[in-house]
């Protein structure tokens, strides 16, 4: 599988959730972009 392919294959998740399962408070999250 290429790297384009996986990447397709993944469905993403919001910064926000993947912070919380990591323990990082929101409030030290400056997200950019999109």
């Amino acid at each position: 599988m290429s790297d384009i392919e996986i990447a397709q294959a993944t469905t993403m998740k919001p910064i926000g959730e993947i912070s919380a399962m990591l323990g990082i408070d929101s409030a030290n999250l400056e997200p950019y972009g999109h």
